[in-house]
């Protein structure tokens, strides 16, 4: 994927696992840190945001996290 332009300025995000279906054959989940490469940098967003995806998919999924590369990549 390539070109993908995120902007999280004052603004609140949603976003929900509920409906999905996931293959029985996956397991893992990782996450790497999201890099904020914006010319203008808030303190903190990246962490923010990477903090909250695994926050959010260790409580809405039964997937195991791992640090390294897991079944299913974000």
């Amino acid at each position: 994927m390539t070109g993908c332009l995120l902007f999280l300025y004052g603004a609140k995000v949603s976003y929900s696992f509920s409906g999905a279906s996931i293959s029985p054959d996956v397991k893992t989940i990782s996450i790497q840190y999201f890099q904020n490469r914006a010319s203008l940098v808030q303190p903190g967003l990246s962490q923010n945001l990477t903090d909250a995806l695994i926050d959010k998919c260790k409580s809405q999924t039964n997937l195991g996290f791992v640090n390294g590369i897991g079944d299913v990549k974000f």
